[in-house]
């Protein structure tokens, strides 16, 4: 069934592999090709985590499936948002996770680099979409140290589905409106780097944060422990930790990760990062959202730095 399935290039995204190997084969249209490989979804969504169709490509391309997701997918960042058990559930039902749609990240298109669209071309007589341009909380190419591009910057097009568009654009025209598709050039702050590069390290499944350990380590810093974590005065500590946590960040910042981010009377209000899950170990609730994840550890890391 899936014999025009091409060979993964380095680097390269799962699902923007789809995208290259229709453009390489003889299938009419994208949806002929999805019925006839037997593919489970509708969108191919950028920085998916999770999905039926990992399975059935990894053992198509008769590869590991550790490295295979290490490389190539961002499953490994769910080993930070869900315990070992509930993932090992999902993985078996080939179940998707979904966030809380109050916190949930921002909605990214594909994304690319020219320059590394360019190379590609060059080296491989083709462009891909890159696994690493994929992953939520980047927003940059750490090969050539430029943002990657996005959406058009007039009309504000942007590739939401591999269908759409297989592969990056190569001539940085865009097809709606004829303008030039060209990169955001806004400046990363030091530390929406620093969580850039965590989020980095869990995808590569170099960084490893478990719901406990993640609880232990707030719980830490708070001065409170496990059993006290329903007294009200412990609930009063994690909501001046939560308030302190987008204090830090700013509104500007957290609107780049997450979709619902509102100014308040009483300051920012972001969903995404006031999970129980992030304060108590014995909760048994939904993942949390990886991104979430990293902005916390980022800020516990620089928290306790400045204690020393």
């Amino acid at each position: 069934m899936m014999e025009q399935l091409q060979k993964l290039l380095p680097g390269e995204d799962l699902f923007g592999l789809i995208g290259r190997s229709f453009v390489m084969s003889t299938f009419r249209n994208f949806n002929s090709m999805r019925k006839t490989m037997q593919l489970t979804h509708f969108r191919h969504l950028p920085g998916t985590l999770i999905s039926q169709d990992f399975k059935k490509i990894i053992a198509a391309l008769n590869m590991n499936s550790n490295q295979t997701h290490s490389e190539h997918t961002c499953f490994n960042m769910l080993k930070s948002s869900i315990s070992p058990q509930k993932l090992e559930e999902h993985v078996s039902l080939s179940k998707n996770i979904t966030f809380n749609c109050r916190g949930s990240v921002v909605s990214t298109p594909w994304r690319w680099c020219s320059d590394c669209v360019k190379e590609d071309t060059k080296n491989y007589g083709i462009p891909y979409y890159h696994r690493d341009h994929q992953i939520p909380g980047v927003f940059r190419c750490l090969k050539h140290q430029c943002t990657l591009v996005t959406q058009c910057y007039n009309c504000q097009y942007k590739v939401t589905s591999i269908e759409q568009k297989p592969l990056p654009l190569v001539d940085e025209v865009c097809p709606d409106c004829g303008s030039i598709f060209d990169r955001n050039y806004f400046l990363l702050s030091p530390k929406m780097i620093a969580v850039e590069n965590i989020c980095l390290e869990m995808a590569y499944g170099r960084l490893q944060i478990p719901q406990q350990k993640l609880a232990q380590r707030v719980q830490n810093y708070m001065g409170v422990c496990q059993h006290e974590i329903e007294m009200v005065g412990v609930k009063i500590a994690i909501r001046n930790f939560y308030l302190n946590i987008v204090d830090f960040y700013g509104i500007d910042e957290l609107k780049k990760y997450f979709s619902t981010v509102t100014k308040i009377s009483r300051g920012i209000h972001c969903p995404a990062l006031k999970g129980s899950n992030m304060y108590d170990f014995r909760s048994i609730g939904k993942p949390n959202n990886p991104v979430a994840i990293a902005l916390i550890w980022h800020f516990l890391d620089e928290m306790l730095d400045n204690q020393k």
